[in-house]
């Protein structure tokens, strides 16, 4: 027997008002022993964080979509689950397309290829997308996670250098993570090891770095808020996920049909003009850029 199926299952049986994340498995192919059951993600909790980090959790209901070897033509199969908050995000693998990772109703994807923000930006906008904008923290270590802590160009942008970001895709800017000087304040939450390497970096557009693209989920996810684990077993998932319920998205085998809901609309720009960059810098102690006056800036995550 694989360790990694002994370890899963000795954590099955959670409690799910205990802190931490619950995995449900409506399908499991590879392991039929899991079928309909619930079970701790002592695996994820242990080497990722997830018992911990709200976004390392949820996107274990992707891993183990794939690892329970479920079709992509099963529909909605898999789900976690990060207590104690109850947020519950259901995989769908028709959400989002190969390669690209699913966070509440978007689609992530990692571009590895070093570009400047104006290139990324372009390349993002070429796939549909946008350089990606953040609006939550929850939101900021989930893109983290996706980039395993690389430095990445994010869609915050100064294009008139007057210190006032816009973000590419248009969308509210509500959020932001620029680094703190944390000196003599290492106590506090912000200043915590972890929450610095998640901060942002000003840094000139011009410059090489790989990069987080974003856009809409093809079907009509979102995160479930002040869901259970306990309401995925008992509850049918067809009143929790309605819209995908309404489309037949639930079922094996399904169509497309033209009557799903639509999903929630990014604020697009229609034109092409690059705008200033933001990068995302995900290190804890990157080396500051040269200044270059003639570029707007951008942010790193």
């Amino acid at each position: 027997m694989p360790l990694l199926f002994f370890a899963v299952l000795l954590a099955l049986a959670v409690a799910e008002e205990e802190a931490g994340c619950t995995i449900t498995a409506a399908v499991c192919k590879n392991f039929p022993e899991l079928q309909r059951k619930q079970f701790r993600d002592t695996i994820g909790e242990e080497h990722l964080n997830a018992g911990s980090n709200e976004a390392a959790c949820l996107k274990r209901a992707e891993d183990f979509h794939h690892w329970c070897g479920n079709s992509d033509s099963a529909g909605a199969q898999v789900a976690a689950t990060y207590n104690p908050a109850k947020w519950t995000q259901v995989h769908h693998p028709g959400a989002c397309e190969a390669g690209w990772s699913q966070w509440d109703a978007f689609c992530y994807k990692h571009y590895w290829e070093k570009r400047n923000w104006f290139e990324a930006e372009k390349l993002c906008r070429d796939r549909g997308s946008h350089l990606a904008s953040i609006h939550s923290r929850a939101e900021n270590r989930f893109i983290y996670t996706l980039t395993n802590g690389l430095s990445a160009w994010i869609g915050y942008s100064d294009l008139d250098q007057d210190t006032h970001y816009k973000w590419s895709d248009s969308t509210q800017d509500d959020f932001s993570n620029f680094a703190k000087n944390c000196t003599g304040r290492e106590h506090e939450p912000d200043c915590k090891p972890e929450e610095r390497q998640q901060q942002w970096y000003d840094w000139e557009g011009g410059d090489a770095g790989t990069f987080v693209c974003k856009r809409n989920a093809l079907l009509p996810v979102a995160l479930l808020r002040n869901v259970t684990a306990g309401q995925l077993i008992e509850k049918p998932w067809s009143a929790l996920l309605p819209a995908l319920a309404s489309g037949g998205l639930l079922e094996a085998n399904v169509s497309t049909p033209a009557s799903w809901p639509a999903a929630p609309e990014l604020k697009v720009g229609d034109g092409l003009a690059p705008v200033a960059p933001a990068a995302a810098a995900a290190e804890a102690s990157p080396k500051a850029a040269a200044p270059k006056f003639a570029l707007p800036k951008a942010s790193l995550l």
